[in-house]
């Protein structure tokens, strides 16, 4: 093996065991459950964004648990996170102004140019 020491942990079966994948289950329906019951109840009035801010917040999740889980950093793992950061910001800020510009457009009219 070429890093042995990096498989050290898996070895003693600590890691990957029943146990701790089921633990992951739990805590990923939670955290699901959680987004979507709270995205519902806190934006009422704008339920058709409700989409994109579930999925905001659960990018914004899922990269402060990688945060929360890695031990051991490297500076590209710092700056996938920032990008990451940065890319889904950018799609829910561009994602607002697009709604906000499709919201003042007049209604269709209801006169059909069809015979």
């Amino acid at each position: 093996m070429m890093y042995p020491e990096l498989y050290k942990e898996l070895q003693k079966g600590r890691v990957l065991s029943y146990k701790t994948f089921f633990l992951w289950i739990l805590v990923s329906v939670y955290q699901g459950a959680a987004i979507m019951y709270l995205g519902i109840l806190l934006f009422k009035e704008d339920f058709i964004h409700v989409i994109a801010i579930t999925f905001t917040v659960l990018i914004v999740t899922e990269l402060l648990m990688v945060v929360i889980t890695v031990r051991t950093w490297h500076w590209l793992m710092a700056v996938a996170q920032i990008f990451s950061l940065a890319a889904t910001s950018s799609r829910w800020y561009s994602s607002r102004n697009i709604s906000t510009r499709s919201s003042s457009l007049p209604p269709p009219s209801s006169s059909s140019s069809l015979p």
